[in-house]
């Protein structure tokens, strides 16, 4: 595929590589990055950061660089634009009432969303600011569910949840839980990955009765 091309290009052999994968494709959960980042280290070698990094910009043009920071890490980081990643220290039972909830793949591919709202940048200005909120209070200590109702809305205002979606969580949240899109979200079709927040038995019964998945 391309990525063993470019990985070719920058002096990987040629050979057979075969690729296990157990995560939901195209549904915000940063896919097409670790596997990048997984045949890139295959081909070349653990230090090939920079390479890796060269490969995702060709393979995935416009992206944040978020997604690679977190996946070359391996470990939750805070990440601005232009500085360097730094270490984020949450607590290890951060997600121990947290689940993943399948909604189905997105219709838009993640750079048409990010065309989409960065054409509309003034006008949902304190929404994406509200956003990088979000993660300053989280790394500051806040309550999750508070910091997840808080996103998600903003999430709402930017037009990246559909409104299927908007029920689910808006369910969840009557049960006493919360919920947000992971990744870029959708404008039609699918949510991609919603991280749910709550009683496991009654978020399982939600997506259930709404015939979501609940990914293995």
């Amino acid at each position: 595929g391309a990525i063993a091309e470019r990985c070719g290009e920058l002096g990987a052999q040629k050979g057979k590589l075969s690729v296990v994968n157990q995560l939901p494709l195209r549904k915000g959960m940063g896919s097409s990055t670790t596997l990048v980042i997984a045949v890139t280290r295959a081909l070349l070698g653990q230090d090939c950061r920079a390479q890796a990094l060269a490969v995702e910009d060709a393979v995935n043009p416009g992206n944040s660089g978020l997604d690679f920071a977190v996946i070359w890490e391996g470990k939750p980081v805070l990440f601005r634009k232009n500085t360097e990643p730094q270490p984020m220290n949450l607590p290890a039972n951060l997600l121990e009432n947290a689940m993943l909830i399948d909604t189905g793949t997105p219709n838009e591919a993640t750079p048409e969303l990010i065309a989409w709202v960065r054409d509309r940048e003034q006008e949902l200005l304190p929404h994406l600011e509200t956003i990088g909120e979000c993660t300053e209070r989280l790394a500051t200590g806040e309550n999750l569910q508070n910091v997840l109702h808080k996103h998600h809305r903003a999430q709402v205002a930017l037009g990246v949840v559909p409104e299927a979606v908007q029920e689910l969580i808006a369910e969840i949240e009557r049960a006493g839980g919360a919920g947000k899109v992971l990744g870029a979200g959708a404008r039609t079709g699918g949510g991609g990955i919603v991280l749910a927040l709550g009683n496991k038995e009654e978020l399982i019964s939600i997506a259930t009765s709404m015939e979501y998945s609940i990914p293995s």
